[in-house]
Formats: C-alpha cells, sequence, structure tokens
C-alpha cells in the first residue's frame, strides 16, 4: 500500500464519521498540526491552544462523555505532550484512544458503545462508488482518499 500523510487518514476517518454517526452525537477536529509562523502561534497559544490535544474531539450520549481520538499513521508516533494530554483525559474521568485506521476508529466508537449506523465495509463500497461517479465526471482515474483506509509514511 501507498505511503500516505496523516491528514489522507484525517479525511478518510471524517467521511466515515458523516456516514455512521447517529445524530446525537457531537464531534470535530481539532486543527493543531498545522505549521504557523511564530506570530500566529502566539497568538493562539494566548487564546488557549494546547499542545497534545487529540485530532477528535466527541460528546457522546447520553451523559455527555468527553472523549477524543489521536489519529496516526501506521509508522506513526505520539508525541510526549499528546501522551500527556492522554493521561489526563483520563485521569479526568474521559475516553481516549489512538487509532491507525478508518477500521480502528470504528472498533474504539463501538468500545465505547456508539450505535454506529454504518460499519467501514459499508462506507468504503459507499465511497468507491461516489469516486466512481465523480471520476467519470472529471475524466480521471485518481484514486482519491476513500481507498487510504490505511495510511501509513508523512505528517502526525
Amino acid at each position: 500500500m501507498a505511503r500516505a500523510p496523516e491528514y489522507r487518514l484525517q479525511m478518510a476517518v471524517k467521511s466515515y464519521l458523516d456516514m455512521a454517526l447517529p445524530g446525537d452525537v457531537v464531534w470535530y477536529h481539532v486543527p493543531n498540526g498545522e505549521k504557523r509562523d511564530k506570530r500566529t502561534g502566539a497568538k493562539l497559544k494566548a487564546m488557549g491552544v494546547k499542545a497534545g490535544v487529540p485530532d477528535l474531539a466527541f460528546v457522546l450520549p447520553p451523559a455527555g462523555q468527553a472523549a477524543f481520538i489521536e489519529l496516526k499513521t501506521e509508522d506513526g508516533d505520539q508525541s510526549s505532550n499528546q501522551t500527556a494530554f492522554r493521561l489526563s483525559v483520563r485521569q479526568a474521568g474521559g475516553l481516549e484512544a489512538v487509532a491507525r485506521s478508518v477500521e480502528e476508529v470504528e472498533s474504539v466508537l463501538r468500545r465505547w458503545g456508539v450505535a454506529l449506523r454504518a460499519t467501514t465495509g459499508a462506507w468504503t463500497h459507499n465511497e468507491a462508488r461516489a469516486r466512481k461517479l465523480t471520476d467519470g465526471i472529471r475524466g480521471t482515474t485518481s484514486m482519491g482518499m476513500g481507498q487510504s483506509v490505511k495510511c501509513s509514511g508523512g505528517g502526525g
């Protein structure tokens, strides 16, 4: 399988979550990972941006449980700030996990008791069908991010 940066995994997971999560689950991506100039970085830090915050944040029903997933490529490592944040979440009673594929995200959510509306198998089929339609419209044969169920290398 071709190596791909972490952002491709992020986009694939976003696509899966849009299809699979029930409407009562609140979730969002935390955009901490991009490079910024020093001035912007200082401003964001002054506004409360914290190093090590996981990529995905969830509020899970019925009680509003806080939960976080850090996405990593197959060979990506967590920073010391990420490890410390995960420990803080556990100590505060929150849920946290690291996932390296869309399937691992599905597994984590099921372990947390989320009643998913779709499996990764259904998502993969849906992504392939959508890609076929858009490739036909654009006249291209790009693989797109939907094929990148497992990603490795780069980013993160």
